[in-house]
């Protein structure tokens, strides 16, 4: 029988050497994040996101056309109520690149309180959604965010021809 393997192993494997973004943040800022996170967002290596928010490396708005940082509370809300939450999200790099994916956000407990983990799925041009949608419904595809524990993102589109 093979034991199990250490916890720095583990760590280096799933999180280090991960090509998926990772980040782990409380009402503080970024708590961690592994250096695929800081490639993605454009910065030279993870400790340069250290303690900055999330909605920091967003445009001011958002697809639907609410402001990042009043969606971001409303993200932050469902994970306290239900633990999990998945949304596509549109980031900004520091190079002004935007960018959309769906960031999957799961609620913890760690020695210094409640904070949130976060991985960060296959990134598209912020372009995507829209070009596949018409002009009428541009701008209501995310809106409002419907939500539950668990589920993935829930759209209602009500746009008249």
């Amino acid at each position: 029988m093979r034991e199990p393997l250490s916890e720095s192993v583990l760590r280096n494997v799933l999180y280090e050497q991960s090509l998926d973004a990772q980040f782990i943040y409380n009402s503080q800022g970024f708590l961690q994040c592994n250096p695929a996170m800081a490639k993605m967002l454009g910065v030279s290596n993870s400790e340069a996101l250290l303690g900055r928010h999330p909605a920091e490396f967003s445009p001011q708005f958002q697809m639907d056309g609410g402001l990042s940082s009043e969606r971001w509370q409303q993200i932050e809300t469902q994970v306290r109520e239900h633990g999990k939450h998945r949304v596509e999200w549109l980031f900004r790099r520091t190079d002004g690149n935007e960018f959309v994916c769906e960031v999957a956000l799961t609620a913890v407990q760690l020695e210094s309180g409640d904070a949130v983990v976060a991985r960060l799925g296959t990134q598209r041009s912020n372009r995507e959604p829209a070009s596949l949608m018409s002009a009428s419904v541009r701008g209501w595809w995310a809106s409002p965010l419907l939500v539950g524990a668990g589920a993935g993102v829930g759209f209602s589109v009500s746009a008249s021809a």
